[in-house]
């Protein structure tokens, strides 16, 4: 996760994130993927604004096949982060895989949307 605030700034998606991170880190065990994919959530602050909105793709690594993509929090409150995250994942997952199958990585991800769909089904967070 980017905070783009100072320590003063209210980081009320960290918790959230944190939950949703953890969960991803336990569900993906002993899951391997063509092209890992790193999703990093970027929170809008006083001293750094996420220049887009939604999710895009960052830098790719061939040599380990990693794939970083970008997923902008809302501006505005929300009562369920942990809903808000789990449509990121998504929207991240559809970038990540429209890249593996423009660069003949893949045909698609279906490891990848199995993760997020075991987090998904705890809507309350807390495996493990």
């Amino acid at each position: 996760m980017v905070f783009g605030g100072s320590p003063h700034v209210d980081k009320a998606w960290d918790p959230a994130i944190s939950v949703i991170m953890r969960d991803v880190i336990q569900a993906r065990y002993g899951i391997t993927t063509p092209l890992s994919v790193n999703v990093v959530f970027h929170v809008t602050g006083e001293l750094l604004q996420a220049e887009f909105s939604g999710v895009r793709t960052g830098t790719f690594s061939r040599k380990r096949m990693l794939l970083m993509v970008q997923a902008a929090v809302p501006l505005e409150p929300v009562e369920d982060r942990r809903g808000v995250l789990l449509v990121l994942l998504r929207s991240a997952v559809d970038a990540a895989e429209e890249f593996a199958i423009r660069r003949k990585i893949a045909g698609g991800l279906p490891e990848i949307r199995a993760i997020v769909e075991a987090v998904a089904q705890d809507p309350q967070g807390g495996h493990g």
